[in-house]
């Protein structure tokens, strides 16, 4: 009778924890994502790639689309893959990112995991607009393709050093995209995904 009662309370315990555990881990995630996005500063990335095309009616890649169902993806430069990442910002005011060793010491780092489930971003399904300012209509039209196809800091620095970077919000492991920008002149607004 009493090892029937010891059971029942240690599966009682084990159903507690494994229902407390994952809610508790859920909200600190919450937590940490949006003190990221209300107190944390934007950092300027460098990038390695970055494509913008649109989808036609059968799949098909197209890169000088009107419709509004473009799709935006970028890599950032100077990233170890499958660690976690330290971000200070260097001499011209962009991101400098180190190998995450001791993260009690800095509490802007990013893991590898939540910044490669990031994918691309689609226009159709509201994760990114374009900022519609005259000045941005005047960049975009001057874009020659409004396709991008970079591989490479070299290539990005050929076509003007800063010509095009992203920001981001940093905070301990999180990775939220904020924004694009063209010649300093913000061009494109991400939506923060949670």
């Amino acid at each position: 009778m009493m090892k029937n009662k010891k059971l029942k309370l240690i599966i009682i315990l084990v159903l507690v924890i494994q229902i407390i555990l994952p809610a508790g881990m859920l909200g600190y995630h919450y937590s940490v994502y949006n003190y990221a996005l209300e107190n944390t500063p934007d950092f300027k990335f460098y990038l390695s790639y970055f494509d913008l095309y649109s989808y036609g009616d059968n799949d098909e890649i197209i890169y000088d689309d009107e419709d509004k169902n473009d799709v935006l993806y970028f890599d950032i430069a100077y990233r170890y893959y499958r660690e976690d990442m330290f971000v200070t910002v260097d001499e011209n005011g962009f991101a400098k990112i180190s190998n995450a060793q001791n993260k009690k010491n800095n509490k802007h780092w990013f893991s590898f995991d939540n910044y490669n489930k990031m994918g691309s971003f689609s226009q159709a399904e509201g994760e990114f607009t374009y900022v519609e300012t005259e000045e941005v209509k005047k960049i975009m039209s001057e874009w020659k393709d409004k396709y991008f196809d970079i591989s490479g800091v070299e290539e990005i620095e050929l076509k003007g050093g800063n010509a095009v970077y992203i920001t981001a919000k940093v905070y301990k492991g999180v990775f939220i995209p904020t924004a694009v920008y063209k010649d300093n002149v913000k061009i494109i607004e991400i939506a923060a995904k949670k």
